[in-house]
């Protein structure tokens, strides 16, 4: 009996801490959600005071007169969870650069928050009293932020193992990525839109390199970056500026100075071949004015229609008669051919797209071992390591770092990267970007996340046949506030009023500050997709995606929806309620 009595008791205190402990997470649960307290307010009053914020929403896209357009939008409250405002929220549409939302999703997601993007050196043989008899290998995984500064690093690790002395080879592995390196191939587009360096798994300097001339006594040439790849030819000489004194029957204040225009020639590369009437032929950039500042910096989701006339390369002197061309020959070698005259003072700028990337990030290696006292005997080449290889030398870039710069500025180029990269990453080095588009569609699906409707064919979204819904759109920017990598995530897209490509947008409204998002935009297609607190500081996500020919319009839209949204407060709505209530009872 006395037996029996102990385990009653012994039950009794268990059934009494268990529910001390689930009300205490049921507290913990609660506290993470702003709704308004039960005892004051009905659920018909909360009904009501969302219709308020769904009536000053459907306000705002009555008076913009979207009749002729096709739009998918929606609006979710991550606290409350519910559905404040839809309008066709399962229409799938040309999505445009939120697109990019999708691919640095799936790398979160595969990867993990944590995950460093590598760059490696292997050797085939030992080191051996301070030599390598044998090869390096540079092998790249899709890190298109690599720069001189990040091989030198690498040269350093391989100097501190006492390494003096390199018989063979330096070899660029670019393997990791299949040798389809143009967005408009892989995707099926067959359509430009925004002409861009190879997209590779190694890579250096954006696979752009600039050439500039300075004066000297002979004039100064140099590349950035550094390579073994790049040969310079120069016949350019520094000459005097001697300036014109005007006669006193000319007006020194309303004479503008003659503009220097210099006619280059381009070399066409081989075009591809058409698959419609509607497609266009991709030119080569061997010899075309290639400009990395417009692209980074644009705030556009794709690239302005092209004006008339030809660019001029940038120069801080007027009058500069310099001329720079470039030559890839069969070793893969670029040999930039620079001629004319650079005024004392001067400087000319020219930029050009890398042509054999694998093989120019080999050379700079080359150049940064050399030049910190490590003699190669060997040239440069482009070849997978072998499996024997040992790792020396690595180093990592943190992805969040790459899809920060991605997202804030809608980089088209490093979305692409990142495309691949997840692709690559699940075993597709032969069809990289079929396995990429597989990948994003299974950590879809895995988290539980709507893929009806779903097409994507590129990570920057230049592809118009990419389509999707806003409800898909708003349930992968819910889930994601669930998941560990949410503050590198949400952090990664761009602050209205502030920076990236909202820098200028919504400025001097309740969504300043506080609405991150990211933007599409192709001459068809404007979209809005993000995250913004309420004055109640409940958490919404929310997605607008606007077909038609009024872009310009979809993006007032977007904004007049954006600052809406921060504006609301639910406590005020259900006060209003209230007085109505009151008001019709007396």
């Amino acid at each position: 009996m006395l037996n029996f009595t102990r385990h009653v008791v012994i039950l009794l205190l268990i059934s009494v801490f268990s529910c001390n402990s689930q009300s205490d997470s049921n507290q913990k649960i609660q506290s993470t959600v702003s709704e308004p307290p039960q005892t004051q307010y009905t659920k018909s009053d909360s009904t009501a005071a969302i219709s308020i914020l769904q009536s000053r929403l459907q306000q705002i896209i009555t008076n913009s007169k979207l009749n002729k357009s096709k739009y998918s939008l929606m609006v979710y409250s991550m606290d409350a969870h519910k559905t404040y405002f839809e309008k066709n929220p399962y229409s799938a549409l040309t999505p445009a650069s939120t697109t990019k939302l999708f691919s640095t999703f799936a790398a979160f997601v595969t990867l993990g928050g944590n995950y460093g993007v590598p760059t490696t050196v292997y050797s085939d043989a030992p080191i051996q009293n301070g030599i390598i008899n044998g090869n390096l290998y540079l092998v790249g995984h899709g890190d298109a932020l690599l720069n001189t500064t990040d091989i030198e690093e690498l040269a350093d690790q391989i100097t501190k193992l006492g390494v003096k002395k390199i018989t063979g080879k330096i070899y660029g592995d670019g393997t990791y990525f299949d040798n389809l390196t143009e967005r408009h191939i892989y995707s099926g587009d067959h359509e430009v839109v925004e002409s861009m360096p190879p997209i590779t798994a190694l890579g250096i300097n954006r696979n752009t390199v600039t050439v500039m001339v300075s004066p000297g006594n002979p004039p100064n040439v140099q590349t950035i970056p550094p390579s073994d790849a790049f040969t310079i030819n120069s016949s350019t000489q520094t000459r005097s500026v001697i300036p014109k004194v005007p006669t006193p029957k000319q007006s020194i204040k309303n004479k503008r100075p003659k503009k220097t225009i210099i006619k280059r020639k381009s070399t066409p590369g081989k075009p591809v071949k058409k698959k419609s009437s509607k497609s266009k032929r991709h030119s080569s950039l061997e010899n075309s004015q290639y400009d990395p500042e417009q692209d980074i910096h644009n705030l556009g989701d794709a690239p302005p229609a092209p004006k008339g006339g030809k660019k001029r390369s940038k120069s801080t002197s007027k009058g500069a008669a310099c001329i720079v061309s470039s030559q890839t020959i069969a070793t893969g070698e670029q040999i930039f051919s620079v001629r004319g005259s650079v005024p004392r003072g001067g400087l000319y700028t020219r930029y050009f797209v890398i042509n054999r990337p694998e093989l120019a990030a080999a050379g700079t290696l080359r150049n940064r071992l050399e030049s910190g006292g490590v003699y190669v005997v060997g040239g440069i080449a482009v070849q997978a390591k072998p499996t024997s290889a040992q790792q020396i030398a690595e180093f990592k870039r943190p992805i969040a770092e790459i899809i920060s710069y991605l997202n804030k500025n809608s980089d088209n180029y490093l979305a692409e990267h990142i495309f691949k990269m997840i692709g690559a990453a699940a075993g597709g080095q032969t069809q990289t970007a079929k396995k990429s588009v597989e990948v994003i569609t299974q950590a879809l699906e895995k988290e539980g996340i709507s893929t009806e409707g779903l097409c994507i064919n590129d990570g920057s979204g230049l592809c118009r046949r990419n389509l999707f819904s806003a409800n898909t759109e708003v349930g992968l920017l819910s889930r994601a506030s669930e998941l560990p990598f949410f503050m590198e995530f949400e952090s990664s897209l761009s602050l209205a009023g502030v920076d990236g490509t909202l820098r200028k947008r919504m400025k001097g409204t309740p969504a300043e500050r506080n609405l991150h998002g990211k933007t599409g935009t192709l001459r068809n297609t404007s979209a809005l997709a993000g995250y913004v607190n309420t004055r109640d500081n409940e958490r919404l996500s929310f997605a607008f995606i606007f077909n038609g020919g009024s872009v310009g319009l979809y993006k007032s839209t977007e904004n007049e929806l954006g600052a809406c949204l921060a504006d609301f407060s639910l406590t005020d709505a259900l006060k209003e309620v209230t007085s109505r209530s009151n008001s019709l009872k007396k």
